[in-house]
């Protein structure tokens, strides 16, 4: 079996941490290696050119250097970090277009049950007298 390689931005956060912990145990995954907001640029870059895709739970700061490596060494890209703006949002959209981005400002899954519930109630009611 193929494993998928795996590299983790934001390696020295609380999630990142975890997520660094699954990668090296699950059978289908190949740790690539992990980087933080202080590492060097070329050693980031390397991590880009090794894996498949790149986990990031870092911070909004990080998020355009990421995606310009990403989007270089046609990596894709699993996004949870939080607080992004507009502007960061319309980076992810642009660089999605040329690379898979998978993006979510809450991976919980009840969070994201929620949403789904929100939206599909939001649909229903659109053509009611609700507001």
């Amino acid at each position: 079996m193929k494993k998928v390689k795996v590299g983790i931005s934001g390696c020295l956060g609380r999630m990142g941490k975890e997520l660094v912990k699954q990668a090296k145990l699950l059978q289908g995954i190949e740790y690539a290696g992990g980087f933080d907001l202080k590492s060097k640029k070329n050693f980031k870059n390397d991590i880009f050119i090794k894996a498949n895709v790149v986990v990031d739970f870092s911070s909004p700061g990080a998020l355009s250097s990421n995606l310009e490596m990403a989007v270089n060494n046609n990596t894709g890209l699993v996004i949870g970090t939080t607080g992004l703006k507009e502007k960061e949002l319309k980076m992810l959209k642009k660089a999605s277009r040329k690379i898979p981005i998978l993006f979510s400002s809450n991976m919980s899954l009840g969070v994201n049950v929620l949403f789904n519930l929100v939206q599909q109630t939001a649909s229903t009611l659109k053509d009611k007298d609700y507001d």
